[in-house]
């Protein structure tokens, strides 16, 4: 039930927020008279768009739907209409008639992080980071060292119809800075040219399997060593295939990632690595991938520059520019 709906000839939108556990579910909704006898109804009006995981703001249209001179003062909802289900749990928060053609169409054919989370995983312990967590001024805690077994479990959502070009090529990189005062310490790294595609399995991730191309510059705490780190012979060859069916989740051997590189940098004479603590900002970007927040908003454009070579004096001779949508954000590393 609600106060009579104030449908008029220039307002016969509805939006609402609404939370979905699934992607790809129907959101329906009907604009009644609560009299049933009264026998007074728009029908069923499904939203623009279909569900993301997580929350979004919908949109029904209902011009030709209502009757103008009649008084429809209830709505219903029908959530993933069609789908027998069970188990799901739907959320839905400001529902709101607003001025026809002021609500832009949703974008479609986008991947997302469901509910823009992800989880690490040691054991028996799981705990979640989301997007908006991380881009805070308090930013996350991770507890440093990271456990080779522990594990980054992401679920993929495919909204729409993702279509991906052939022979696509991505790159990513990742810049890591001490926030702390008088800290120095920073990491920059990319890696360049791996290859993605999609596939009846999800979307097919390779790195060369010569010349592949991956690179890292690291600065210590006090600035007084500074190195350039080539990665391209650790990682050539290696493939990965991330699902984005819906309720299924992609599991990376993350603490593996992270153990491999503090090896590598160890190996080079930064030593301490095991010890640092504190707040560091992160940015993170990935090119060329139609990457957006679950409910469909842009990610911000960023670069990373990375430094590729030095100069007898210390100083940057090159470096390259990854740049792309991406995140930034803070980790504090803890015991």
């Amino acid at each position: 039930p609600t106060a009579p709906i104030p449908f008029n000839t220039t307002k016969r939108t509805i939006t609402a927020k609404v939370y979905s556990p699934k992607a790809g579910a129907v959101m329906v909704m009907k604009a009644e008279n609560g009299d049933v006898s009264a026998g007074i109804s728009s029908g069923e009006v499904a939203a623009t768009s279909v569900t993301v995981v997580g929350w979004q703001t919908m949109t029904w249209d209902f011009t030709g739907k209502v009757d103008l001179n009649k008084t429809y003062n209830s709505i219903a909802i029908i959530p993933d209409s069609g789908v027998v289900g069970s188990g799901q749990a739907y959320y839905v928060d400001d529902v709101t008639l607003v001025a026809d053609g002021s609500v832009a169409p949703g974008p479609t054919d986008y991947l997302a992080l469901a509910a823009d989370s992800l989880s690490l995983v040691n054991g028996p312990s799981s705990t979640v980071y989301t997007m908006s967590q991380f881009e805070s001024d308090a930013g996350i805690s991770v507890a440093w060292p990271t456990p080779s077994p522990m594990l980054m479990k992401v679920a993929l959502t495919d909204v729409g119809n993702v279509t991906l070009p052939a022979d696509l090529k991505v790159s990513a990189a990742i810049s890591i800075t001490e926030v702390v005062a008088g800290g120095k310490g920073e990491i920059q790294a990319y890696i360049a040219n791996v290859g993605v595609k999609k596939t009846s399995s999800g979307l097919e991730i390779a790195v060369p399997t010569t010349s592949a191309e991956a690179l890292a510059y690291t600065v210590s705490t006090d600035a007084k060593k500074k190195l350039v780190i080539d990665f391209g012979g650790g990682v050539q060859g290696v493939k990965n295939t991330l699902t984005t069916a819906a309720y299924m989740t992609n599991s990376l051997v993350f603490g593996e990632v992270v153990q491999y590189a503090i090896n590598n940098i160890s190996g080079k004479g930064f030593t301490g690595i095991y010890a640092l603590r504190g707040k560091y900002r992160m940015t993170v970007v990935l090119t060329g991938m139609p990457l957006r927040r679950a409910d469909g908003t842009e990610l911000p454009n960023l670069s990373v520059v990375v430094p590729t070579a030095l100069s007898d004096a210390g100083g940057v001779a090159a470096s390259k520019t990854i740049s792309g949508p991406g995140l930034v954000g803070y980790v504090t590393l803890t015991d």
